[in-house]
């Protein structure tokens, strides 16, 4: 019998803390997508005031980064210098296999990837208009997130403990 309580205690602990989990991650995309807005706005501010190549900004902002943000940009750096590719397969590239650690939902993956399509046939004004007109669509994406995070945070912690109390009354 206390085999069994004690299984049962498992069971609920188990699916709390998975509950608890899911909901970390609308956290983490919250983070992700705030901190990816922050790298934008750098790159965007960077160019628009030293007209530099963009190999050049990204290196420079990489400094100032976070490490995920920093192996890309390094990396995006590293490939631009060397002009056997162009800049939209490059950025896929390096996008596709720097950032697929972030939590980024679909859109805003999707918009990243034609952002490194719009880049290099376009003067520096327009490119960091490029870049300020995606950091704007991250801010509204994660105000959007921000505004459901609790609802869905709850909601994951009690369907964790519901999920255990279930699995429980299932076992005795």
């Amino acid at each position: 019998m206390y085999l069994k309580m004690v299984g049962c205690l498992g069971i609920v602990a188990a699916t709390s803390g998975y509950g608890y989990s899911r909901g970390m991650e609308y956290q983490r995309q919250i983070t992700d997508t705030g901190e990816l807005q922050r790298v934008i706005r750098q790159l965007a501010g960077e160019m628009e005031y030293t007209y530099a190549p963009l190999a050049q900004v990204c290196a420079s902002v990489s400094r100032r980064c976070s490490q995920n943000y920093r192996i890309w940009l390094e990396h995006l750096a590293k490939e631009l210098e060397m002009p056997s590719r162009s800049l939209a397969i490059i950025w896929e590239r390096c996008c596709e296999s720097d950032l697929e650690c972030l939590l980024l939902g679909r859109e805003e993956r999707v918009r990243l990837h034609e952002l490194g399509r719009q880049l290099g046939s376009l003067d520096k004004k327009q490119e960091t208009q490029i870049f300020l007109q995606y950091a704007e669509f991250l801010e509204e994406k994660r105000g959007g997130l921000l505004k459901e995070i609790q609802e869905k945070r709850r909601l994951c912690n009690l369907l964790g403990v519901t999920a255990g109390l279930f699995l429980t009354i299932l076992i005795l």
